[in-house]
């Protein structure tokens, strides 16, 4: 059964409520697995540097920016509530799905569903100021991995990171 959304052909209806974003394995020979989904995912998230959130469209009017740039407002649209993905030869691919999702939004549509999210000391900490997302994001990666090998979570100590910070 065919998972690809755009640009193949299918034999899996998508439905009307879920955005599609495929990626393809550069190298012909390997097919998509496991660790080609973290390429996939890496991918898709790199788009953010295609987005003008004051603008709610492509930086540019390029193809690659126009794809990157969709692709990664599919993954942080706003009410996006559900997610699938599916692997097929060479390519990952993931359905968004959301009650507002529709398949070419408006631009305040877009900006009103892919919020721009600021980056920010705390500064209410006791023991000093840290950058919250960067911690935030690198916590939500060491937990994707030692998920991996079964390992429970681990918090952020704002402490250390105030400490790491200075």
């Amino acid at each position: 059964m065919s998972v690809r959304g755009a640009g193949a052909s299918s034999d899996t209806t998508r439905p009307d409520t879920c955005f599609s974003i495929s990626f393809q394995q550069t190298v012909a020979s390997k097919k998509a697995s496991l660790a080609t989904s973290g390429d996939a995912m890496q991918d898709w998230w790199n788009g953010k540097s295609e987005y003008d959130s004051a603008t709610g469209a492509p930086k540019s009017k390029t193809s690659a920016s126009e794809t990157a740039s969709n692709n990664y407002m599919k993954m942080v649209w706003k009410t996006a509530d559900k997610v699938g993905f599916g692997i097929e030869g060479s390519w990952v691919v993931a359905w968004v799905c959301g009650t507002t999702v529709t398949a070419s939004p408006k631009t305040d549509v877009i900006k009103a569903n892919v919020p721009a999210k600021k980056c920010q000391e705390d500064t209410t900490n006791p023991t000093g100021s840290f950058n919250v997302c960067f911690n935030d994001m690198l916590v939500n990666q060491l937990n994707t991995y030692r998920r991996e090998h079964v390992t429970d979570d681990v918090s952020l100590d704002k402490t250390v990171a105030a400490e790491l910070y200075k």
